[in-house]
């Protein structure tokens, strides 16, 4: 959803009005709000003072004992000692001071626009945080290379110094982790292999009967893992038959004393079936309860791959098309190509908004077949895929001009929808379009239309706002997406196009000509 430029002011003291999104403008006349805004900017000018001045007590104290200090070993014990005394006196811990300061200085030297907003009180610390995240990832995978370090560092603050304010934390986290994959897809392969070296699995045994599971494992195992559970968990009944003697003292679990049941609530759903299929694998039922523990079908992953890396022209990672995660440019090969994988292959024809966000305008589907099988391959790969992908995106039929007379959004009308807008469409929800609603905008009752453009993809909570009538409708731009930089000179990739002139897709001639 599209900024607007309506403001909510704040007192002549902190003047830094607060730029509200489409549809939430009336918010600016309402005295409470402004005052919580007001309030928000002073705290938010009075943590930046304060991080300053440890800032500046940091650095004298280090200046004061230079000559001291030129042992690694032992500026390091004077910078904990600093970071201890600052605890101290702030009622904190020793760790929180040295984050705070850690994040502090990224973003003073390396990020001067995101720590001046910050300081004016635009942004809070949480925003900078993600930001510096972003930087130190840049940093540290450019290490050595002062100026591409410099450079990629000054992309990222220019970028998102504007941006932020307007952002919650969810889409501002989303984009500077595309932003960052993006410009350094070298660095974002690096981290994916060394991620793989911190996999593990750890199990914390309580003295209640339960225990906690915690486990790093590959996203691709995990995310079809997570769509399963839910998947099992909405068609898993609700009122469970207790076994003899148990006992129950959960506050989220109820139990009816007569019919020795309980209801079990969305979360002990996922636990039992997740039980379940660890004590039995996910190939039959286990009895459990009045049913049974559903079978474990498969979820289906989208992946969104540019063009360019298709072909190997580009090294840009792919994202997961409700944008939880991303995966770099060689795993995104390796899948889209595996013929074990049973892909189902999808093009989509996006154009671009002013500000550069993408927006889907043609969804098709091609189907099992690797829609690059037999193209050319070498020097002139890229521009034979960029003709005959483009012709497919004309010709076939596109998803996001199906309609229906049922009441339901199902079949390639869901799929094209969920695929176009992501994620729930409120502003700065992130909920991801598996566990969300495909929803119309004028109800089926009042003769609103099954389609494309009367549908989107709303989370449960906001689907029940927007049912209450207070839930603005979202913009023509979906919301948290963002302009992905721009390609390398000669780059013809499919969805890095601009309004003007029209993308290649668009136009069979331009395509014609393009090919040529």
């Amino acid at each position: 959803m599209s900024a607007n430029p309506a403001l909510l002011e704040a007192s002549a003291t902190t003047d830094q009005p607060r730029v509200l999104p489409e549809g939430y403008e009336s918010l600016a006349a309402q005295p409470e709000l402004a005052a919580a805004w007001e309030a928000e900017t002073a705290s938010r000018q009075a943590e930046a003072q304060k991080i300053t001045h440890l800032l500046e007590y940091r650095d004298r104290r280090l200046a004061e004992d230079e000559q001291r200090l030129q042992h690694t070993f032992t500026r390091e014990a004077a910078l904990k000692a600093i970071h201890h005394q600052a605890a101290v006196l702030l009622g904190v811990t020793d760790h929180e001071v040295r984050r705070m300061l850690s994040t502090a200085s990224t973003a003073r030297e390396w990020l001067p626009h995101v720590w001046e907003t910050y300081c004016t009180g635009q942004i809070d610390f949480l925003r900078v945080q993600k930001i510096a995240a972003g930087a130190g990832d840049l940093i540290e995978t450019c290490s050595g290379h002062p100026e591409a370090q410099r450079g990629l560092t000054a992309e990222l603050d220019a970028h998102f110094a504007p941006v932020a304010p307007g952002e919650n934390k969810n889409t501002l986290a989303q984009q500077i982790r595309d932003f960052v994959a993006h410009q350094d897809p070298e660095g974002h392969q690096r981290r994916y292999e060394r991620a793989k070296n911190h996999r593990r699995v750890d199990i914390i045994h309580h003295d209640n009967g339960l225990s906690t599971l915690r486990a790093v494992l590959p996203t691709m195992t995990l995310a079809p893992l997570e769509q399963d559970l839910h998947a099992a968990a909405k068609t898993m009944p609700r009122k469970q038959k207790l076994a003899t003697g148990t006992y129950t003292g959960e506050e989220d679990v109820k139990v009816s004393e007569r019919s020795g049941t309980e209801e079990a609530s969305y979360p002990n759903r996922m636990a039992d079936i997740l039980t379940a299929w660890l004590e039995a694998g996910s190939t039959g039922e286990t009895s459990c309860a009045e049913g049974a523990i559903p079978v474990r079908v498969g979820a289906t992953i989208n992946i969104t791959v540019p063009l360019d890396t298709l072909t190997g022209a580009s090294e840009a990672p792919a994202v997961a098309s409700d944008g939880r995660f991303t995966i770099p440019a060689a795993e995104a090969r390796r899948i889209a190509t595996d013929p074990a994988a049973k892909n189902t292959y999808y093009l989509t024809g996006t154009t671009a908004n002013p500000g550069g966000a993408q927006r889907a305008e043609r969804i098709v589907k091609v189907g099992k077949k690797n829609p690059l099988t037999g193209l050319t391959e070498g020097t002139e790969a890229h521009a034979s895929a960029t003709s005959e992908l483009a012709e497919q995106i004309l010709a076939l039929p596109n998803l996001l001009e199906t309609s229906s007379t049922a009441r339901f959004v199902t079949g390639n009308l869901r799929t094209g929808i969920l695929l176009r807008d992501k994620q729930c469409q409120a502003h700065g929800c992130t909920e991801p379009g598996f566990r969300a609603e495909v929803d119309h905008k004028t109800s089926h009752e009042t003769g609103g239309a099954t389609d494309a453009e009367n549908s989107w993809v709303l989370c449960h909570t906001h689907h029940e706002l927007k049912g209450h009538g207070l839930l603005p409708e979202a913009g023509p731009d979906p919301p948290g997406q963002m302009a992905q930089p721009a390609p390398d000179a000669g780059s013809h990739s499919l969805g890095q196009t601009s309004p003007d002139p029209p993308p290649a897709w668009a136009t069979a001639d331009a395509t014609c000509s393009d090919a040529a």
